[in-house]
């Protein structure tokens, strides 16, 4: 089979082609860092459960910032020890926001949105604790930088329905589909491919709260606590 299944990738995006963008709310356009957060949530998860812990964060904080400075354990008291890989994103998620607010001296991306779009791309793909699937969405949601997120989850589910090799590297799919999809069409692909995710129930890879989670979280651990000690002495700047 080639790399990418297209016939069986076209039922999928026309099967769930009205599909909403699971998203924040917003008012007049999109908060670039309400978007990185809420992508933390969504990474390696299901589109109903991120956005509800997103809106259990929101109401529990009184900005974004607390959220950088709140502890790892605090956050991941919020999203619930259950929530998958729950540590492993409170690592990451408190570095990259205070990988901004060294950057902007602010939590804020506002800096940003004039920016063009190479500049925008470098930005946040180079912020500390990102991940491919947190930079694709908010790129592409944002900055309108085209691409197609996926995560391990995703590629599994697709690998089910035959779209794609099993095992085949998430960033590779990423970038296949980011070649077949066109990029007036990316964002709606991205929803269509969210909603066949929480459509299929995420099956075994939403679930692995087993030793590949734990190692993943010992990883993310590992590499951020590196900037432990200076992050507690600035993070209640």
């Amino acid at each position: 089979m080639s790399a990418v299944n297209a016939a069986k990738l076209t039922a999928i995006l026309k099967k769930h082609q009205s599909a909403p963008m699971p998203e924040p709310p917003r008012t007049e356009g999109r908060d670039p860092l309400a978007v990185l957060v809420h992508a933390f949530l969504l990474w390696e998860n299901l589109p109903t459960p991120s956005l509800d812990v997103y809106q259990k964060l929101v109401s529990a904080t009184v900005d974004l910032n607390d959220l950088r400075i709140s502890l790892p354990q605090e956050l991941v008291s919020f999203m619930g020890v259950r929530f998958p890989r729950a540590a492993e994103r409170a690592q990451r998620l408190r570095a990259t926001l205070n990988d901004i607010y060294r950057r902007e001296h602010a939590v804020s991306l506002a800096g940003l949105s004039a920016s063009a779009k190479r500049d925008a791309r470098s930005y946040i793909e180079s912020l500390e604790g990102i991940v491919p699937f947190v930079a694709s969405r908010t790129l592409l949601l944002c900055y309108s930088v085209h691409g197609v997120p996926v995560d391990d989850l995703l590629r599994d589910r697709l690998a089910e329905a035959g779209v794609c090799e099993p095992g085949m590297d998430a960033n590779e799919l990423s970038n296949v589909l980011s070649r077949q999809i066109k990029a007036e069409h990316a964002e709606s692909a991205h929803a269509a491919l969210l909603a066949f995710v929480e459509g299929s129930g995420g099956g075994k890879s939403s679930s692995r709260g087993g030793r590949s989670a734990a190692k993943s979280e010992a990883k993310a651990e590992k590499g951020t606590s590196r900037r432990g000690k200076s992050s507690r002495s600035t993070s209640r700047s």
